[in-house]
Order: C-alpha cells, then structure tokens, then sequence
C-alpha cells in the first residue's frame, strides 16, 4: 500500500509480510496473583545472589587491604630500622 510520494505503510494484519511478529497467545495472556508472587520471588532470589556476590568481594578486597597494609608496616620498620643503623654509623 502507497500513500503520497512514495511512502509505504506497514501491513494492518496479524502477519505483514507472511511472518508472525507477536505470539497472540502469550502477548494476550493476563498475569493472576501467582504469576506476580512467582515474579516477586525470583527477583527476591536475584536480589539475595546479587547481595552474597557482593559481600564475597568486599570480603576478598578487605582481606587484601589487611595484608597489604600488613606488608607495608613490614617494610616501614625494616626502613627505619636501616635508617637508624647507617644514622649511627
């Protein structure tokens, strides 16, 4: 169908171009109350993944920040200890 200079206008049926866009069936379902709890519940679900991801990382982050620190009071007094001992040279 041609309208004006050339435009066309898509088909106004169920399968323009012989190919089904949409699944009547799925597209014309209504939710009921369990279909919305379901739903409720896997996003309760993600949310919980999601959060004990999280915390694992932070834990691994924290974990490396105690031993880094550890390591750089290492290093600190070994330098000052050096410091001293070439000072009292």
């Amino acid at each position: 169908m041609y309208v004006g200079h050339g435009a066309k206008l898509v088909e106004q049926t169920e399968k323009p171009g012989g190919v089904e866009l949409v699944n009547a069936h799925r597209s014309t379902k209504t939710a009921t109350a369990y279909d919305i709890v379901e739903l409720a519940a896997v996003v309760q679900r993600g949310d919980e993944g999601v959060h004990n991801a999280a915390c694992n990382k932070l834990s691994v982050i924290a974990d490396q920040i105690k031993y880094l620190q550890e390591q750089a009071r290492i290093v600190s007094s070994a330098t000052c200890a050096a410091l001293l001992s070439y000072n009292t040279k």
